[in-house]
C-alpha cells in the first residue's frame, strides 16, 4: 500500500467522494495521494473543505508548497478561526 496509515475505509471513502480510482495496479493514483494530504491538513489545522475553497477565492495564493501549508494559509486560517 502506498501510505502506511492509509486503510480501506481512506479508499473507500475517497472513490465515494470522487469518483475516481483510488489504487491502479499497485501504486496509487495522483488524485489519491493530493485528496489523503489535504484530508490530513484538514484534521491537523481544524479547517474544512469550504475554509479551502474560501482561501484560494479570496486571497489567490498557494494552499500548498511541497506538500505543507503555506505561511499565508496558516495566517488566513488563524485569523478567520479567532473571529
Amino acid at each position: 500500500m502506498f501510505f502506511l496509515k492509509t486503510t480501506s475505509k481512506n479508499i473507500d471513502q475517497f472513490q465515494k467522494e470522487v469518483k475516481k480510482h483510488a489504487i491502479w495496479g499497485e501504486k496509487a493514483t495522483d488524485a489519491f495521494k493530493k485528496w489523503y494530504k489535504m484530508n490530513q491538513i484538514k484534521k491537523k489545522y481544524n479547517c474544512t473543505k469550504e475554509d479551502i475553497e474560501r482561501f484560494r477565492r479570496e486571497i489567490g495564493k498557494r494552499l500548498l508548497y511541497h506538500n505543507s501549508p503555506t505561511k499565508a494559509f496558516k495566517k488566513w486560517l488563524y485569523d478567520n478561526k479567532r473571529q
